[in-house]
């Protein structure tokens, strides 16, 4: 072969021939990296943690009674019925008020108690409360030999415990605390005494108890039995 035909032989192509460009797909050459949960702005908020300081017992009820008082001075006893009610407010006070009539054979005596007062309360735990009230006291007592008025006040601090819980609003509740009472012309033994209470109340349901408790109140003593009725 000739130097003129190996030359035009090697020639370029004519530049009139169109050369299609390729369409390319260019990876990103570093991986995204994943979210990371803890550092995320956007988490949920986490769940309200449960009060554990929520009472169970209720602070509003009506409650009827009878007790009998063991008189130390006179010798002789005092029949009690009674009925009273409670209203709770603002989650940790209660307004409660009552009336009773007390009864004895020594001179036929016999007395009329009506009492209001203001108390509070706060839950240690869901089954264990603390709570204290003070009640103003008006007693009209009559007898053979003289009839009389006077007030006076009765103070308490106790605590509710409800170890047994039963279905529906049920369980076994026990009470106890001490008492103070200040009053002139009463069937007790002192103007002025101190003394304590225990007792057990059974509820039925949530609505319903039944309750016997024991007082002492220094040389006096007295047992109860009641029903009550919260809402």
């Amino acid at each position: 072969m000739s130097l003129l035909a190996l030359a035009l032989a090697l020639a370029p192509v004519s530049s009139g021939t169109e050369i299609q460009p390729t369409n390319l797909t260019f990876e990103p050459l570093v991986a995204p990296v994943a979210a990371d949960p803890t550092t995320s702005t956007s988490t949920s908020p986490a769940p309200a943690a449960a009060d554990e300081n929520v009472s169970r017992f209720s602070y509003s009820y009506i409650e009827a009674g009878a007790t009998r008082l063991n008189l130390d001075t006179i010798d002789d006893e005092a029949d009690t019925y009674y009925i009273r009610a409670s209203i709770a407010l603002l989650k940790f006070l209660y307004i409660l008020g009552g009336y009773e009539n007390q009864s004895t054979d020594f001179d036929n005596a016999d007395s009329d108690v009506w009492s209001l007062g203001l108390g509070a309360h706060f839950a240690v735990n869901p089954k264990l409360d603390i709570h204290g009230d003070v009640s103003w006291l008006y007693n009209d007592i009559s007898s053979d030999v003289f009839d009389d008025t006077s007030s006076g006040a009765l103070g308490r601090i106790a605590a509710r415990w409800m170890p047994f819980d039963i279905g529906g609003g049920g369980g076994l509740e026990f009470h106890g605390g001490a008492l103070w009472v200040e009053a002139d012309d009463t069937f007790l033994s002192d103007d002025s005494v101190l003394g304590f209470e225990l007792g057990a109340r059974w509820h039925i349901v949530q609505a319903i108890s039944i309750d016997a408790t024991y007082t002492q109140l220094e040389d006096d003593d007295q047992a109860g039995l009641s029903a009550r009725f919260s809402f």
